[in-house]
């Protein structure tokens, strides 16, 4: 038997909160997959800066001094004599990354560690930056910064002995 005023559905109020619950949730998700995607771009620059650096870093030990590898061979920023302690050395090298629309920077700098007679000691630093093309880029240094996308640089550095060879 039918019990006369119970209801079968649900009232308006009812409905007007589980839409409400329903789009807070939506929104929720929306906004975790937006932080995600962000988060596999600034993921993905990094990686490819490394990279970048490594290559670099790889070039520069496998030719060794005075040239590093570069194209054209790296100038000494100072003018000293070639046996000095001291001596540096470095180069700028610029890359576009189309796909992400994002413009990197490589700086390459040897120092000359300590000078022995069977050969050198040598710091070799690698320091890429990069930035999104669409916006207007600081001045190139490795403390750039940008809001909501945390440092946007990286550096590389190794120690690397030159031997000297006898002829």
């Amino acid at each position: 038997m039918e019990k006369r005023g119970e209801r079968v559905g649900l009232s308006v109020g009812e409905v007007v909160v589980a839409i409400g619950l329903l789009g807070v949730v939506v929104v929720f998700v929306l906004a975790v997959f937006t932080k995600l995607m962000a988060s596999s771009t600034k993921s993905s620059s990094q990686t490819i800066g490394l990279l970048l650096a490594q290559r670099r870093m790889d070039q520069a030990m496998r030719s060794g001094p005075p040239g590093w590898g570069g194209n054209p061979p790296v100038s000494t920023t100072e003018d000293l004599p070639l046996y000095e302690e001291n001596q540096s050395q470095s180069t700028h090298v610029y890359q576009h990354d189309e796909m992400n629309g994002i413009e990197y920077w490589q700086h390459f700098k040897a120092e000359r560690i300590q000078r022995k007679t069977m050969g050198d000691l040598w710091r070799l630093t690698v320091d890429v930056v990069w930035w999104p093309s669409d916006v207007a880029a600081p001045i190139k240094s490795t403390s750039n910064v940008r809001q909501g996308s945390g440092r946007l640089s990286l550096s590389l550095s190794r120690a690397y002995y030159h031997q000297f060879v006898k002829p």
